[in-house]
């Protein structure tokens, strides 16, 4: 009995999050459509899930008064 209450309220909650994603997506819209008509094409493309290429060497650079690390980690 308690599981059918669980998997209802998951399939509520479901739905639920279902029509709040699709409201986001249209203001997210409306919002990019409003910014680039404001700021043209002045702004760069939000790029959170675009691949990033870079060229050059990875080396070491001047950092408050030391040598910054080649690499770092989080």
């Amino acid at each position: 009995a308690m599981a059918r209450i669980m998997v209802d309220e998951a399939e509520e909650l479901g739905a639920r999050t279902d029509e709040i994603s699709a409201a986001e997506s249209a203001q997210e819209e409306r919002l990019a459509k409003a910014l680039f008509a404001v700021k043209g094409t002045d702004i760069p493309p939000d790029a959170t899930f675009t691949l990033r290429i870079t060229d050059g060497v990875v080396a070491r650079y001047p950092y408050n008064g030391t040598l910054s690390p080649p690499k770092t980690s989080f």
